[in-house]
């Protein structure tokens, strides 16, 4: 088991209410702004997403939480979540470059 992964099932040792957990993430954002952001579909919106979620304390919680609720998208936790399951590489519309070149976010 990974480091990452034993976070992850002991994410919300420490944090007593969800209410807590939404107060102490860095993406909470009472006017909204931020929300188009976490759901976008452009690659670059979709990194910046993930670098907020990077230094975020509640990062662990949010990412099981995404898990066990099957997000149908958005970033959550840092990673993207595309039908319910977390895509490794978004890849842009279109054809793929000719150089073999790949866009990660």
């Amino acid at each position: 088991m990974t480091d990452t992964m034993s976070e992850i099932r002991g994410g919300l040792v420490g944090y007593a209410h969800p209410e807590e957990i939404r107060t102490r993430a860095r993406c909470a954002d009472p006017s909204g702004q931020l929300t188009s952001l976490f759901f976008s579909e452009d690659i670059p919106e979709i990194r910046r997403a993930k670098a907020i979620c990077r230094g975020c304390e509640v990062r662990i919680v949010c990412l099981q939480g995404a898990q066990e609720r099957r997000e149908p998208c958005g970033v959550w936790g840092g990673e993207l979540f595309v039908n319910g399951r977390i895509l490794a590489v978004k890849r842009p519309r279109g054809r793929p470059p000719k150089h073999g070149e790949q866009l990660t976010a």
